[in-house]
């Protein structure tokens, strides 16, 4: 993939198709979509898709390939603005699904927690939340940015 100049924050919507490397030499690429914004970020949906060639694929191909492990913020300013902190691959965005809409199912799905002293919340997609347990709240994403190569360690599971 040749190495795209930085997309700036104000470009990068809900709805774009992005394309990441799964290793600094360029040979496999993976994709996901932006889902949702909330305050601290993108809601990043992988795919279970893997190519070789970043731009070979259709939307409709990406968008009908089932989910790859767990949906996580992406901090977009490092990745599609800033380019910083990659040291196992580019992250671009490579189209946009322009009549994206949410489901109501996963628009409720609680997906993040953050903790405060003894106390925990849980928040769905669209930013809003409900008390939980500090055990239920082990169970589900921490609530916050994550950086390309941290996200595909920690919550991306292609089967490879």
């Amino acid at each position: 993939m040749v190495i795209k100049k930085s997309t700036p924050l104000r470009n990068i919507k809900v709805g774009d198709i992005i394309c990441y490397e799964l290793d600094s030499e360029g040979s496999k690429y993976s994709y996901g979509q932006l889902i949702a914004k909330t305050g601290a970020g993108f809601v990043f949906r992988p795919f279970n898709i893997i190519h070789t060639e970043p731009n070979d694929l259709t939307v409709d191909e990406i968008l009908n390939s089932s989910i790859a492990g767990r949906h996580f913020i992406l901090d977009v300013y490092t990745a599609l603005d800033k380019k910083k902190f990659h040291d196992d691959g580019e992250w671009r965005i490579i189209g946009h699904e322009s009549d994206f809409k949410l489901s109501e199912q996963e628009s409720n799905l609680f997906l993040f927690s953050r903790k405060i002293g003894n106390r925990a919340e849980k928040i769905n997609i669209l930013g809003h939340s409900e008390q939980c347990s500090l055990e239920e709240a082990d169970n589900l994403v921490a609530y916050g940015p994550y950086l390309g190569d941290q996200a595909k360690i920690w919550f991306i599971d292609l089967n490879q």
